[in-house]
């Protein structure tokens, strides 16, 4: 009987010693697991912040000079219909050049695959000197919005030059995606920089931002409905 009673005891221990080595495993286990997903997270973070210092040296090792430029793009590559502007920049141009416009037409084209991009054909025929003539093509060709020639005829007399013009202007809409965070960017490279440097260079319209005289426009507030106003 005594016997019995040491074997039941030996089992009870047996499996007490059982259930704290698979209570240890478990848990063992466990913590494995969670020291492997903290260890991957580290990893994804020191992975983040090494993209993130990578775009914030190479967006500080931008020149003051490309960081000014880059806000004049909008100008010479615009995201909506520039007729207006090309047109104003045309007539502006002539007036510089001391060229007359005898004709102007314009038109616009949308693209075929995307409805919001285009073009802006403005057909012109103008006359003046010779050498005012061509200085006035030159200077289209460096005017914002980004104004190709399409084609030039010309017709010559002892007194004048009379010069048929198509222009051609175009405009696209902007990304609307910025790269994700996790992705690195690459610095400009130096042709683009010169790219974007001579497109900053090209004369912007002039937008009169004069607003009348509020001393002109002023208005007279009767506090008493019943008297007259002075």
């Amino acid at each position: 009987m005594g016997s019995l009673n040491q074997y039941k005891s030996m089992i009870w221990y047996g499996l007490i010693l059982m259930g704290l080595f698979v209570a240890i495993i478990f848990e063992a286990q466990f913590f494995y697991g969670k020291v492997q997903s903290l260890t991957q997270t580290e990893h994804d973070l020191n992975s983040r912040i090494a993209v993130l210092e990578q775009r914030n040296n190479t967006l500080s090792s931008l020149s003051p000079t490309v960081i000014a430029a880059s806000k004049q793009i909008a100008t010479v590559l615009p995201a909506e219909n520039s007729v207006l502007l090309v047109t104003s920049q045309v007539r502006t141009t002539a007036v510089a050049n001391k060229v007359t416009i005898k004709t102007l037409t314009t038109s616009s084209i949308t693209s075929e695959t995307d409805p919001l991009a285009g073009s802006t054909q403005v057909g012109i025929i103008v006359e003046g000197q010779s050498n005012s003539v061509l200085d006035f093509l030159t200077s289209l060709t460096t005017q914002a919005p980004l104004i190709e020639l399409g084609g030039v005829n010309f017709v010559t007399n002892p007194v004048t030059t009379v010069a048929q013009v198509t222009l051609n202007s175009y405009w696209a809409p902007f990304p609307t995606q910025l790269p994700a965070i996790t992705e690195s960017i690459s610095a400009l490279t130096p042709e683009e920089t010169t790219l974007l440097t001579q497109l900053a260079s090209y004369t912007s319209p002039v937008i009169n931002s004069d607003t009348p005289d509020s001393s002109s426009s002023a208005i007279i507030v009767n506090t008493s409905p019943f008297s007259p106003v002075n």
